[in-house]
């Protein structure tokens, strides 16, 4: 090489030449070394592993011994080692090595297909211990034939099938098609579908038959307390196709638990609310909800201060009935009367009118006798 530099190229030239050289070829070595030799002295090697195995199998406090085992499982990056009890062990490696196959073997597919993606790409969400943590399942009845309040069961005459379990967001292997809700101004379809497996987890999907596309729109999980479980399932589409309205689907209540209800929710489809792991968050609206102008507006009960507190857990006084406007989410009381409660017994939408009981307040009275004669205002 030096031969042909000295024929063609003046030697100060030649010389800048072959140091560069050296630099590029030196680094290239150094990057190597940086990066490649100290990748395989952070991993475990199979000596380290044993001995750890060993520090974990001699410690005597089992919960100690339990984190021991799970932080060994995820720094060696090996289901195996996670230890029974531990909920999110085996899917953060499955996100370290950037796996779903790991999550699906240990969890329920549908919902590996869900949060899996969310932990990949949202820093914040990997910081959150509870976004590990697969949901609660759920018995919403729909998968036994059960008809619901609002019967949108699938199949209905509303969805005719077509392009149903869009492999590439809801495949049927870990999904089944349980309702089908029309929209009122478009010609789009709201499919919901649950996890085969009965996780407690529904996902949305909007389908349009125009093209024939499919949208996701979100998912939602169960929610539990100490005592109570339940899910929100979509029943209806308000009427200018802004809102979804959902009522919540209590599961078996443990001990002191069947008084809770998540009640009845709605979700803006035009500014969508997500909580801290990214699942679809629809904002409560009441335990007793009832709708009126196609799911546009609504009369609730509420406990104010004009009876004295309930308690809990327990049932709430209804001494209030208050409107709300779903579209617009404007909220006003229409009834408030000192030491009186209310029982709604319809809404007239031709009339205009709500037809209702009121009676004095009782201690542990949350109904009015049958005897008490009704009333009526005028609807919003």
């Amino acid at each position: 090489m030096l031969k042909y530099l000295n024929h063609g190229i003046s030697t100060p030239i030649a010389i800048g030449i072959i140091v560069v050289l050296i630099f590029v070829v030196g680094g290239g070595i150094l990057a190597y070394q940086h990066y490649y030799i100290a990748e395989s002295e952070d991993k475990l090697t199979s000596e380290e592993i044993t001995q750890r195995l060993s520090e974990c199998e001699n410690i005597q406090d089992y919960s100690d011994q339990n984190v021991c085992y799970e932080n060994l499982a995820i720094e060696a990056n090996d289901p195996s080692i996670c230890p029974d009890y531990s909920k999110d062990c085996v899917m953060k490696i499955a996100i370290n090595q950037k796996d779903i196959t790991i999550c699906e073997k240990e969890y329920d597919k549908a919902w590996c297909m869900v949060i899996f993606p969310k932990l990949l790409q949202e820093s914040s969400y990997r910081q959150n211990q509870q976004c590990y943590i697969q949901p609660i399942p759920i018995d919403i009845g729909y998968r036994h034939g059960a008809q619901s309040e609002y019967d949108y069961s699938y199949p209905n005459v509303y969805d005719n099938g077509v392009n149903d379990y869009p492999e590439d967001i809801v495949p049927e292997s870990a999904f089944r098609h349980i309702l089908s809700i029309p929209f009122n101004v478009s010609n789009a379809i709201l499919r919901v579908y649950d996890s085969r497996n009965n996780t407690g987890l529904i996902r949305l999907i909007k389908y349009s038959s125009l093209n024939n596309s499919s949208e996701l729109v979100g998912d939602i999980i169960s929610k539990t307390g100490g005592n109570w479980g339940g899910i929100y399932m979509p029943i209806a589409i308000s009427k200018d196709d802004s809102h979804i309205l959902f009522k919540a689907q209590m599961g078996s209540p443990g001990a002191g638990g069947g008084s809770v209800t998540m009640g009845y929710a709605y979700l803006s489809l035009g500014s969508v609310k997500y909580d801290d792991c990214g699942y679809l968050d629809p904002e409560k609206i009441a335990n007793q909800v009832y709708f009126y102008d196609n799911f546009s507006k609504a009369l609730f009960y509420s406990e104010e201060k004009n009876v004295p507190v309930s308690e809990k857990p327990g049932p709430y006084y209804n001494s209030a009935i208050k409107f709300i406007n779903i579209i617009t989410a404007e909220t006003k009381t229409l009834l408030e009367e000192s030491n009186t409660i209310y029982e709604i017994i319809d809404i007239d939408e031709k009339l205009g009118v709500v037809n209702f009981k009121s009676c004095p307040w009782q201690a542990y009275r949350f109904s009015c006798p049958d005897s008490d004669r009704s009333r009526s205002i005028v609807l919003p």
